[in-house]
């Protein structure tokens, strides 16, 4: 048989080793269990401190101006302790219409909502509470007279007109056809005061240049789209083409790049959009005429949290205007 103090030693090392992982596993319980008060504490505080919740949503092909919009807004809503929350969809290829963005931002009842809505959007049912009250929304982008909106914030049409003048003056055309791409909707008046300050300045200064003014509905159909193809294709010494949207804006540039003219026939084209931003770096899109995002998303919240502080807003908000423009070759 084995001597019992034989063992002794072996017994007194298991003990210990025991003793010490119980300690070991004890004071790690302890630490996690104080990481994670701690973590819980500081996550109540932040929630605690973002009082109102903002939803800022549009379609994906909108993605860039309307991320930069959020970053606007996410830094002006901390005066007011707010916290932003931005929902796009992920891609183009993943195509979700504004009217199920602003039906997923119902579900959510936030305190407000900033919507960029595009010329091509069509919205039927406005965000709504649960108790049927309407959800406080800012749009951008193209101004529909019909949506139930607190305010839009947009451009002064009579200065838009005036920097578009400016801007085709400074490119020196002196002689041959520009085309105007206007928006031909009895929904969107400004237009008429936009292309009125454009049309009647460019005959003044511009007495040997042919202005031909093409009229596009506010979702084309691909008929309209090819005649406007035809108009721009058979225009003879065009020099310049004028687009006064995002839609026309790229419809230009794909004709333009179809008839290999790129670089040729100039483009000042209007818009925020991925696909005239595309055209714009490729320098088929000469100048670029844009609001800007940034400013639009601080002026939003101002907006909001003005109409919650004392129960009015401004029904519409100039934003500011800046243009891009490519090296004169």
């Amino acid at each position: 048989m084995d001597n019992p103090k034989h063992k002794t030693p072996y017994l007194i090392f298991f003990v210990i080793l025991i003793l010490v992982v119980i300690s070991f596993s004890v004071i790690f319980l302890l630490q996690a269990l104080i990481q994670s008060s701690s973590f819980e504490k500081k996550n109540q505080t932040q929630q605690g401190a973002m009082e109102y919740h903002i939803f800022v949503t549009g379609t994906s092909k909108n993605y860039s101006f309307i991320s930069k919009i959020y970053e606007g807004a996410s830094r002006t809503a901390r005066i007011y302790n707010g916290a932003v929350q931005l929902y796009v969809p992920d891609s183009q290829a993943e195509h979700v219409f504004l009217q199920s963005l602003l039906d997923y931002a119902s579900y959510l009842e936030p305190d407000g909502i900033i919507a960029f809505v595009d010329d091509t959007d069509t919205i039927t049912e406005i965000p709504r509470y649960k108790n049927g009250n309407p959800i406080p929304l800012i749009t951008t982008g193209t101004y529909d007279p019909n949506l139930h909106q607190l305010s839009f914030i947009g451009i002064n049409y009579s200065e838009l007109g005036n920097t578009f003048v400016s801007e085709i003056l400074e490119m020196d055309v002196k002689e041959g056809n520009i085309i105007v791409l206007n928006n031909n909707s009895t929904n969107y008046p400004n237009y008429s005061m936009l292309m009125n300050v454009l049309t009647n300045s460019l005959s003044q200064k511009l007495e040997d240049i042919n202005i031909l003014t093409l009229s596009v509905q506010q979702s084309p159909t691909s008929y309209i789209e090819d005649n406007i193809r035809q108009e721009i294709a058979s225009t003879a010494n065009l020099k310049l083409v004028i687009s006064l949207s995002e839609s026309n804006s790229v419809l230009a540039a794909q004709t333009i790049t179809d008839l290999n003219q790129a670089g040729k026939i100039k483009i000042i084209g209007f818009g925020d959009g991925e696909n005239s931003k595309h055209y714009f770096e490729k320098g088929i899109i000469t100048k670029l005429i844009s609001i800007t995002p940034e400013e639009i998303g601080k002026k939003a919240i101002n907006e909001l949290f003005e109409y919650k502080n004392t129960g009015y807003a401004n029904s519409y908000v100039i934003a500011d205007v800046e243009v891009s423009k490519r090296e004169q070759k």
